[in-house]
C-alpha cells in the first residue's frame, strides 16, 4: 500500500490504535456480531465469527474476552465476551457512550436484567420474573416493531 501511494503521491494515514471508547466496536458488533443467553451455562454472550484471527486479537487487548476456533472443519475464528464484569463494563463504560445503532441494542439492555432474574430462575416464587425476561428477550424485536407501528399502544 505504502508503494501505491508514493509512486501517485498520494499521503498514506495510518490507523489510530483501538481504543476502549472506540464507536468501531459497537458498529462491528451490529454488522458481525450476536447477542445470545445459554439458560444451561447461565451466562450471556456476545460474539463475533471471522476468517481472520488478527482482528479478533486486537479486541482480546482492548475488550477482554477470548478466541477460539470454529472447528477443524471451517477456516474461521470466534471472539467471544462472556464473563459478568466484562459485559457490565462494556455496557456501562462503551456501549453508553457509542450505543448500538440495530436492534441487538435491546438485547444489550436486557443483560444486567438477566443476570437478576437468572438468580431467581429456580425460585418458586420469582418462577414468573424469569419467565417474564424470557419473553422479552425471544420478543425483543416484535415488540420494538409493534412500538414503531403503533406508538400510542401500551406493551
Amino acid at each position: 500500500m505504502a508503494k501505491f501511494c508514493l509512486k501517485y503521491n498520494i499521503e498514506l494515514k495510518q490507523p489510530l490504535p483501538l481504543t476502549f471508547n472506540n464507536g468501531w466496536f459497537s458498529g462491528f458488533i451490529d454488522s458481525d456480531g450476536s447477542v445470545y443467553y445459554s439458560e444451561t451455562s447461565g451466562q450471556v454472550f456476545i460474539s463475533i465469527f471471522q476468517k481472520s484471527i488478527y482482528l479478533l486479537e486486537l479486541l482480546v487487548n482492548v475488550y477482554g474476552g477470548k478466541i477460539s476456533p470454529v472447528s477443524k472443519k471451517i477456516d474461521a475464528f470466534k471472539y467471544v465476551v462472556y464473563k459478568k464484569d466484562d459485559l457490565f463494563n462494556l455496557i456501562d463504560n462503551s456501549f453508553i457512550q457509542n450505543p448500538l445503532r440495530t436492534l441487538k441494542l435491546e438485547r444489550v439492555k436486557l443483560i444486567k436484567q438477566f443476570y437478576t432474574a437468572r438468580f431467581h430462575r429456580n425460585s418458586s416464587s420469582s418462577t414468573n420474573e424469569w419467565l417474564a425476561f424470557k419473553n422479552k428477550w425471544e420478543n425483543y424485536n416484535s415488540s420494538i416493531l409493534n412500538e414503531e407501528v403503533n406508538p400510542n399502544s401500551k406493551n
